[in-house]
């Protein structure tokens, strides 16, 4: 089972083991489009923006049709503020 988190390497975590290609190829996007995402993010830190105006910025717009979230126990906005705090340091 794969649990919501920011680290990257858990695309490959959670696979190992696995028989079906398509779970390599799953977590192999899954994992760019994380780091994608971090850069944009990270992008933004470096610049000074503050938490409120990166989420503001949806750099996460081009992914949400098909893997964004806006209720339940993993929303978008749960994995840019997860994403924001690993790399600013604040908790």
């Amino acid at each position: 089972m794969c649990t919501p988190g920011v680290d990257l390497v858990t695309a490959e975590v959670f696979v190992r083991g696995s028989a079906e290609s398509s779970f390599a190829w799953t977590a192999t996007n899954m994992k760019w489009r994380s780091t994608i995402i971090r850069d944009r993010v990270r992008s933004m830190i470096t610049k000074g923006a503050a938490l409120a105006k990166v989420k503001a910025a949806r750099l996460t717009a081009d992914y949400d049709t098909r893997y964004g979230a806006t209720t339940g126990a993993w929303t978008t906005d749960m994995f840019v503020e997860a994403v924001y705090r690993d790399l600013s340091g604040r908790k």
